[in-house]
């Protein structure tokens, strides 16, 4: 059921936000990274992800997701 992808994309994007709480910045990534390959359009995921690609001083790669969160 399409609830239960939603909880899934949820699941990644709340673990990733966890990660980053953490300090664990790459794990953090990966797991938002997950939530965008199931949901390319996920906004919360992908300024996430620009997030700690801007964190880890990735600023070109931060600027070009944080686009398309927009």
């Amino acid at each position: 059921p399409r609830w239960a992808f939603a909880q899934h994309v949820e699941a990644y994007v709340a673990r990733g936000y966890a990660l980053q709480e953490l300090g664990r910045l790459h794990a953090a990534l990966a797991s938002f990274e997950r939530a965008i390959a199931a949901d390319k359009t996920h906004g919360g995921a992908l300024a996430a992800k620009g997030g700690i690609l801007k964190e880890l001083g990735r600023l070109d790669d931060a600027t070009s997701v944080l686009r398309l969160a927009m």
